[in-house]
Formats: structure tokens, C-alpha cells, sequence
């Protein structure tokens, strides 16, 4: 099924719009009366982990923003991986 949207619905109506993604809607975006693009859910796309935050992990993040030493986001990431 393929809902005919506006550049500015989708704009102001994004949340909705992403839930109705996820349950396998398809959209067609216009642009001043004109056809845009689709926007198509991806089927096959791997869900996030439901990982919830626990203590012991805001503790590290804490510690490790304590240390006072230059760190980069990417790096904070790639620890938080090498974790699980």
C-alpha cells in the first residue's frame, strides 16, 4: 500500500510517518505538486539491540569522562562494543 505524502507532512509529521514504515507502509513524496521519491520500509534491516542502560555502564561512562584525558565519541563507542 502507497499513501501520497508532502514534503511538508513529512516534515511536521515524521513520528507518525516512521511508525507507519515500520508496520510496511510505503510512501510517495510530492514537492510543490511534483513526485519526489518513494520512501519504502526496509524489511530486512537488523533491529537495535534493546540493550538498557545499567549503574555499572553509567558508572564507566562517568569514570571514564572523570579521567580528565581527551577522549572521542568513537572511542567511547568502540569500548562500549568491545564490552559485550
Amino acid at each position: 500500500m502507497t499513501k501520497s505524502i508532502t514534503s511538508k507532512e513529512l516534515r511536521t509529521k515524521f513520528p507518525r510517518i516512521k511508525n507507519q514504515l515500520l508496520k510496511g507502509v510505503s510512501f510517495r513524496v510530492y514537492y510543490r505538486s511534483k513526485p519526489l521519491g518513494d520512501f519504502t520500509p526496509i524489511i530486512d534491516a537488523p533491529k537495535r539491540s534493546e540493550k538498557k542502560l545499567t549503574w555499572a555502564d553509567l558508572g564507566k561512562y562517568v569514570r571514564h569522562s572523570l579521567d580528565r584525558k581527551p577522549f572521542s565519541a568513537v572511542d567511547l563507542i568502540r569500548s562500549d562494543r568491545d564490552d559485550d
